[in-house]
């Protein structure tokens, strides 16, 4: 690349300012490459601001066979070149105007994106308040099982043996189990008042 006879044009044309401007603008943004979706880069815009200088304000330059103007990103000259006049003319125009379009997308693209976010953030509450509520049973379900064991705890070895038998032989559920307590200690109020206790404890 030679640039020994370069002149820098500050005086672009309609169609090389309306070009360098769209050059900057479309360099805001970039593309997922897993979703295809739009993001915004503004990281991206300085560089392309250099070399829309280089292309278009730079008259001059020869490049050799195959070289294009990525070759100028690691110019010193030209840098400096870029930066004495980054905040007049041409350059400043082109970047005042790729940003206005830049800030205009970049709102549309919010704009279109918020019917999905709100979905997302409805479901992730949803979710929570799902979460909360297998939490709270898991925790009633450890309470009840702890007051049966206490329970069953009060009997004596043969009135389980007893019970045990009668679970086997029949058609067992939890209200039967608990009929056949209440038969037990039907009358019995030191028993009774060991079981309420327990229930007091748990609750």
């Amino acid at each position: 690349m030679n640039i020994d006879n370069i002149r820098i044009n500050n005086r672009l044309s309609f169609a090389d300012h309306k070009a360098y401007v769209r050059f900057v603008a479309d360099a805001y943004f970039d593309t997922d490459e897993s979703t295809g979706e739009k993001i915004y880069a503004p990281e991206n815009a300085r560089m392309a601001l250099f070399l829309g200088f280089v292309r278009f304000c730079v008259d001059g330059i020869q490049f050799d066979d195959s070289e294009t103007y990525d070759a100028c990103l690691n110019d010193d000259y030209l840098y400096s070149e870029f930066l004495s006049n980054e905040h007049k003319g041409a350059v400043y125009a082109a970047a005042s105007d790729a940003s206005d379009i830049a800030e205009f997308e970049k709102q549309r693209l919010l704009a279109a994106s918020a019917p999905f976010n709100s979905m997302i953030t409805t479901i992730l509450e949803e979710y929570e308040k799902l979460l909360a509520a297998q939490t709270r049973l898991h925790e009633l379900q450890i309470q009840k099982e702890d007051y049966a064991v206490k329970t069953m705890a009060l009997l004596s070895p043969e009135e389980n043996a007893q019970l045990n038998k009668k679970m086997l032989a029949m058609d067992f559920d939890g209200e039967k189990l608990a009929e056949m307590i209440a038969e037990k200690f039907m009358g019995d109020e030191k028993l009774i008042k060991k079981l309420t206790d327990i229930g007091k404890r748990r609750a």
